[in-house]
């Protein structure tokens, strides 16, 4: 676990296993590492399955469950370098999980995928951080999932630039809060064979204005 300022408030970091999806019988996975830029998953999950059952990830939480209005933010940037390793029949994506006011809204942000799709449809193309991103989203607009167009491994990625998106489409408000920011892997399958997922940098600087 470490610690981080953000304005005068503290957030805490911290790196957790998250198999959480008991109900579809996940298979073991180990998670071990030194920091949030330095740690790595070891998972099998069964060969052709399309469910997810894990989300090894770190966790950035903002001011425990109180969080910030996302209107105090003026920036927020992430750098990262994650290897999946993946092989013939891997179905899993690295990914940005996003939690506003509470667990009510979910944002997330996919940069390397293998295999998978996101929940809902698309509903619209953006570009930021370099790169070209489809949009889709549930009817009910409580999950978000921004979608690379082309992979990348490791890379910038503003935040701040996806939630903004959100806010000018009215998927979002200013009123809502941010209350945690995670980074790791939504693993379906590993083929039924171990395979090392590994985040060899990464980071999160974000400025609340004051």
């Amino acid at each position: 676990i470490s610690a981080c300022l953000v304005g005068s408030e503290m957030c805490i970091r911290d790196r957790y296993n998250n198999e959480w999806n008991s109900s579809a019988n996940p298979g073991p996975q180990t998670i071990c590492g030194n920091s949030e830029s330095d740690w790595q998953a070891t998972s099998t999950q069964r060969a052709g399955n399309t469910e997810v059952l894990t989300y090894p990830s770190v966790q950035l939480n903002y001011n425990g469950t109180n969080g910030y209005p996302l209107s105090r933010f003026t920036s927020m940037t992430s750098s990262y370098a994650e290897t999946m390793n993946a092989v013939s029949g891997t179905d899993a994506e690295a990914a940005y999980d996003i939690w506003i006011n509470g667990l009510k809204k979910e944002v997330m942000i996919w940069v390397d995928n293998h295999g998978q799709a996101p929940a809902g449809s698309k509903v619209a193309t953006t570009t930021f951080s370099g790169a070209t991103w489809d949009l889709y989203e549930t009817s009910n607009r409580s999950y978000m999932a921004f979608v690379r167009e082309g992979n990348a491994s490791a890379g910038t990625v503003d935040l701040f630039a996806a939630l903004n998106y959100l806010e000018g489409r009215g998927d979002l408000a200013a009123s809502d809060v941010l209350w945690q920011v995670n980074f790791g892997w939504e693993i379906c399958s590993t083929a039924g064979a171990a395979e090392t997922f590994r985040v060899s940098n990464y980071s999160v600087t974000s400025t609340p204005s004051t």
